[in-house]
C-alpha cells in the first residue's frame, strides 16, 4: 500500500523569557494532537477511476481477511495484483473466486468500463446485486454464483449487450426474470438455479438465439411455459425443474434440435406428452417426472436414438405402452401411473428396468368382476355383493368405487368405495328388489409421497346380478371411521312384522 504522511511540526519560538514549566505544557499539548495522515489511492498503471473501483473492493468485502491477496494496494503494478489482469492501461478481468470475499458487491465496479470478466463466485457475497453493473457495456462473464446475494436481478444487467456468459445460480435472489435479458443477444450460458426467484418464465427469453443453456430449476417461477423457447435453436440444456410451472408443455419445443437434456420434473405440468418431442434426435435425458401429465407416452419418443434416460413417472399417464419399450437401451422409470403393457415383451422389459415393480405401481382397474345377491337363511335380499380380484398396487391411501345400473337404465350410479385396495367385496344395499342389476367398478389412489396426484383408473368390465325379494333397508346412523359406521337394519319393509337392529361396520 502506498501511504504518504504529511506530518508539519512548525514550533514557534518561546519567548526568552519563558519558563520551564511553559515549555513543557506546550510540548504535552504538540504530542496529544492526533496525527491525520494523508492517503494517497494511487495504482501503477491504471486510470484513478479505476484504482478507487479496486480499493473499493478490497475495503468492501473484507480484503485483509481474504485468502490470497498478494500485490494487492501496493505500488507494484496492477497487472500483478492477484486475480487482476490489465491491457492497453485498463482492467480487463478481475477473478476472486473463492476468496473469502464477505459484504456487498460496491457498485464502484461499474466504473470499470473495459471490464470483460467479473467472477466473484464461491464467496460469502450478501446483500443486492448493484445496478451500477449494467453499465460494464464491455463485460462478457459475469459470475456471482454461490454467494448469500439477495433482492432482485437488476433489470440494467440487459444493457449489457456483450454478455455471453451469466451465472447467477446459488443466491437468495428474489423476484421476477427481468423480462430485458432477453436483450443479452449474444448470451450463450444462463444459469438462474437455486434461487427465490417468482412469477412466469418472460417469454422474451426466446429471442436469446445463441442460447446454449438455460437453468432456473429450484425456484418459485409459476405460470405456463412460454412456446416461445422453442426459438431457441442453439438450446442444448433446457431445465426449469423444481418449480411451481403449469399447463401444458408446448409442441414448439419439438424444434430444439441441439437440445441433449430436457427437464420439467417436479412441477404441475398438465395435459399429454407431445409427440413433437420425438423430434430431437439428439436427446438424452427427458425427466418429466412428477407432474399431472396424462394421456399415453407417445410412440415418437422411440425417435430418441441416442436417448439414455427416460423419467416419466409420478403423473397422470395411462394407456397401453408403445411397442418401443420392448428392449430400450436406456434407464426408464415409469413407475406410479396408471399404465400397462398388452404386448407380453413390453411388459416383461418395464418390470425387468423397474426391478419387478412396474404392475405393482400401477393404479389399474380390478379383474374378474363378479356379483350376487345376499342370502339371508337361504333367501335373497335386495342387496348384491359385488366382488373380483384386487390390483397388484395396494398402497397408498385409496381403494374401489362401485358403479351400478339398474335395468332399463342409462346412468350408472354411484354405489359406494371401499376403504383401501386390499379389499376384494362390497355389498351394494337398499336395491329394489327383482331387479337385474349391472355393474363396473374404478380403483382410486389417492395422493401420496410418491405422487402429487390423485389417481382414478379406467372401469372395470362389467358383472350382473338380480337382487332378492328380500326387503330390508340398511340407513347409517354413525361413521365410525372412514368406510365404517353404524347402520340400523329395517326388514320387511312394508310388513306388520318389522324386524329391526344394528350391526356395525357395514359393507
Amino acid at each position: 500500500m502506498s501511504v504518504r504522511y504529511e506530518i508539519h511540526r512548525s514550533m514557534p519560538a518561546l519567548p526568552p523569557s519563558a519558563s520551564l514549566k511553559q515549555e513543557v505544557l506546550f510540548l504535552f499539548l504538540l504530542i496529544t494532537i492526533p496525527f491525520v495522515p494523508a492517503f494517497a489511492q494511487t495504482c501503477n498503471g491504471i486510470p484513478d477511476e479505476e484504482c478507487q473501483a479496486l480499493y473499493a473492493l478490497y475495503n468492501g468485502t473484507g480484503g485483509p481477511q481474504w485468502k490470497d491477496s498478494a500485490n494487492w494496494l501496493t505500488t507494484e503494478p496492477v497487472n500483478d495484483w492477484e486475480g487482476v489482469n490489465v491491457e492497453g492501461g485498463h482492467i480487463t478481468h478481475i477473478i476472486r473466486e473463492s476468496n473469502g470475499l464477505t459484504g456487498p458487491i460496491p457498485p464502484e465496479l461499474g466504473n470499470l468500463g473495459n471490464l470483460r470478466g467479473l467472477t466473484l463466485s464461491r464467496n460469502d457475497l450478501t446483500g443486492s446485486i448493484p445496478p451500477e453493473l449494467g453499465k460494464l457495456v464491455n463485460l462478457e462473464r459475469l459470475s456471482l454464483y454461490e454467494n448469500n446475494l439477495t433482492g432482485p436481478i437488476p433489470p440494467e444487467l440487459g444493457n449489457i449487450t456483450n454478455l455471453v456468459n451469466l451465472k447467477l445460480h446459488s443466491n437468495q435472489l428474489e423476484g421476477l426474470i427481468p423480462p430485458e435479458l432477453g436483450n443479452l443477444t449474444w448470451l450463450e450460458w444462463l444459469e438462474l438455479e437455486y434461487n427465490d426467484l417468482s412469477g412466469e418464465i418472460p417469454p422474451e427469453l426466446g429471442r436469446l438465439g445463441e442460447l446454449t443453456m438455460l437453468s432456473a430449476f429450484g425456484n418459485k417461477l409459476n405460470g405456463n411455459i412460454p412456446p416461445e423457447l422453442g426459438n431457441l435453436g442453439s438450446l442444448e440444456y433446457l431445465n426449469f425443474a423444481s418449480n411451481d410451472l403449469s399447463g401444458p408443455i408446448p409442441p414448439e419445443l419439438g424444434r430444439l434440435s441441439q437440445l441433449i437434456q430436457l427437464s420439467f420434473r417436479n412441477n404441475k405440468l398438465s395435459g399429454s406428452i407431445p409427440p413433437e418431442l420425438g423430434n430431437l434426435f439428439d436427446l438424452e435425458v427427458l425427466f418429466l417426472q412428477n407432474n399431472c401429465l396424462s394421456g399415453q407416452v407417445p410412440q415418437e419418443l422411440g425417435n430418441l436414438g441416442r436417448l439414455k434416460e427416460l423419467f416419466l413417472d409420478s403423473n397422470n399417464l395411462s394407456g397401453d405402452l408403445p411397442d418401443f419399450l420392448t428392449d430400450p437401451p436406456f434407464y426408464t422409470n415409469l413407475k406410479f401411473n396408471r399404465l400397462y403393457a398388452l404386448n407380453s415383451d413390453v411388459l416383461a422389459a418395464m418390470e425387468q428396468k423397474h426391478d419387478g415393480k412396474f404392475i405393482s405401481t400401477q393404479t389399474l382397474p380390478p379383474e374378474n368382476i363378479r356379483a350376487a345377491a345376499v342370502s339371508d337363511s337361504g333367501i335373497p335380499e335386495n342387496r348384491i355383493e359385488v366382488s373380483w380380484d384386487p390390483i397388484s398396487y395396494t398402497d397408498g391411501l385409496g381403494g374401489y368405487q362401485i358403479f351400478y345400473r339398474g335395468a332399463g337404465d342409462e346412468e350408472f350410479l354411484y354405489g359406494g368405495m371401499t376403504h383401501n385396495k386390499a379389499v376384494d367385496s362390497f355389498r351394494v344395499s337398499n336395491l329394489e328388489p327383482g331387479v337385474e342389476y349391472t355393474f363396473k367398478l374404478n380403483t382410486v389412489t389417492r395422493k401420496h409421497r410418491y405422487n402429487q396426484n390423485e389417481l382414478y383408473s379406467a372401469y372395470s368390465g362389467t358383472a350382473s346380478a338380480v337382487s332378492g325379494t328380500l326387503s330390508r333397508a340398511f340407513i347409517p346412523a354413525w361413521k365410525q371411521a372412514p368406510g365404517y359406521y353404524t347402520e340400523v337394519v329395517v326388514t320387511n319393509i312394508g310388513e306388520t312384522d318389522l324386524a329391526l337392529g344394528n350391526r356395525c361396520c357395514a359393507n
